[in-house]
């Protein structure tokens, strides 16, 4: 494996690396690796052969408390020759000394991450509706409204609470990227949860979804695919809300794949995912 090297990711491999997330099908746009880059270039990696970019992995550290893992991606034609392996060691070697290690694991990958020590925490699934079928009104008495730039820091803590991590950089990110927007459920002055949409290169992308309730949960995402306009959409969900995800399949989305969220040998920190019902992004946690 001599003739593969591994560097650190610069702003002019984007193009690149948008071509090996495209032979996948995956939804991210360039904004989505700048700020990867922009936020962590010393844990965002490309492998290069002839010159050539063939693989990428990348890295985002929250508050040096929880880092999480992303965009493992090799070329087609270059695969079977320990390059995906090769970027992760190397990036392991990285994260030396992180006090938390997670990433969202393709089916292709969860054996792979179990070999370096990774568990599963929970299951994810990737739904997508090219045709949304609206199923009615949702009951429940929350009040469902935008979220506003006021609103930012409100949604940073509900992340926190959440995930466990304050995460202000990349709520700004979700909530305020080009096609961004958001979505507050408030009953009695109280917020029952918070939802982000955003536009991605294939589909038009819903999450993160946080949740005090399945009914919540609902009217948060019955308001984003009334703005939606016919574009598809997907999100990824969390699995273990049956309810939830059967109501979505009710509304045309169907599951494309599972995903495991997995950790480094300890958690210490889970925070609330049982109020988790859509995550932002696997790249992102």
């Amino acid at each position: 494996m001599s003739e593969v090297m591994i560097r650190k990711m610069r702003e002019g491999d984007i193009s690149a690396v948008m071509h090996l997330k495209n032979a996948e099908g995956w939804n991210q746009t360039e904004d989505d690796w700048k700020f990867l880059l922009n936020h962590d270039p010393e844990l965002c990696l490309i492998a290069s052969y002839n010159h050539k970019v063939v693989g990428s992995v990348t890295a985002i550290s929250y508050e040096n408390h929880i880092v999480w893992i992303g965009m493992m991606l090799v070329d087609y034609d270059h695969r079977k020759r320990g390059i995906g392996n090769k970027l992760f060691r190397e990036l392991l070697e990285l994260l030396q000394g992180c006090r938390v290690i997670k990433l969202d694991a393709s089916p292709a990958g969860n054996p792979i991450y179990r070999k370096f020590g990774f568990i599963e925490e929970l299951q994810l699934q990737r739904l997508i509706a090219n045709q949304v079928q609206q199923s009615g009104s949702v009951n429940t008495d929350c009040q469902v409204r935008p979220i506003q730039d006021s609103d930012l820091e409100m949604v940073v803590e509900i992340d926190r609470k959440i995930l466990g991590v304050k995460r202000k950089e990349l709520m700004h990110f979700l909530f305020q990227v080009r096609g961004a927007g958001g979505y507050l459920a408030v009953r009695d002055n109280s917020v029952m949860g918070i939802l982000g949409t955003r536009q991605g290169s294939l589909y038009k992308q819903i999450g993160p979804v946080y949740a005090e309730s399945k009914e919540a949960a609902m009217a948060l995402v019955s308001t984003a695919l009334s703005n939606v306009s016919g574009s598809p959409v997907t999100l990824d969900i969390h699995s273990a809300n049956t309810e939830f995800r059967d109501w979505l399949y009710e509304m045309g989305f169907e599951p494309q794949r599972p995903f495991h969220r997995m950790f480094l040998e300890k958690n210490p920190d889970p925070g609330r995912v049982d109020l988790l019902y859509a995550i932002s992004s696997p790249e992102l946690g």
